[in-house]
């Protein structure tokens, strides 16, 4: 499935659904796990650059750089 992104695009990284096998402590323990070291995957970023190599960079407001298009998805 090829994903279409313009420069200037609103885009999020897709939110995965735990499994019905993972604990609450666990859910909480990988949200906090992604509040501390991985912000960006919480937060809106804008498309400054769509390449066919590198892939579709995005900027966030904690941290610029490329993004697989097939993590995001357009708001």
């Amino acid at each position: 499935m090829i994903k279409d992104f313009n420069v200037g695009d609103l885009v999020r990284f897709i939110k995965r659904q735990p499994s019905a096998q993972v604990s609450a402590k666990g859910i909480v323990a990988q949200e906090r796990y992604l509040r501390e070291k991985m912000p960006y995957m919480l937060e809106i970023g804008i498309v400054v650059e769509n390449d066919c190599v590198q892939g579709c960079v995005v900027s966030f407001p904690s941290r610029v750089g490329p993004v697989s298009t097939l993590n995001l998805e357009v708001l």
